[in-house]
């Protein structure tokens, strides 16, 4: 079973915009990467609420 599809200028004009799009979004996605949070900053360290947030979970867990 063939399906002929009738390519049309309509198509081949949407076809285009798509890759536009599709370049454009992949272009901005490589010139603006994102930027990485630091997984505990500085001030967590050295007040104590790091050990503390992880002692949480640690009870959290035993609990389950």
């Amino acid at each position: 079973m063939k399906t002929k599809i009738k390519v049309t200028k309509d198509l081949i004009e949407a076809f285009i915009l798509a890759m536009a799009l599709l370049a454009a979004m992949a272009f901005e996605a490589i010139s603006d990467p994102p930027k990485e949070e630091p997984l505990h900053t500085q001030q967590e360290i050295k007040t104590g609420t790091h050990q503390a947030f992880h002692q949480n979970e640690d009870k959290i867990r035993e609990a389950k």
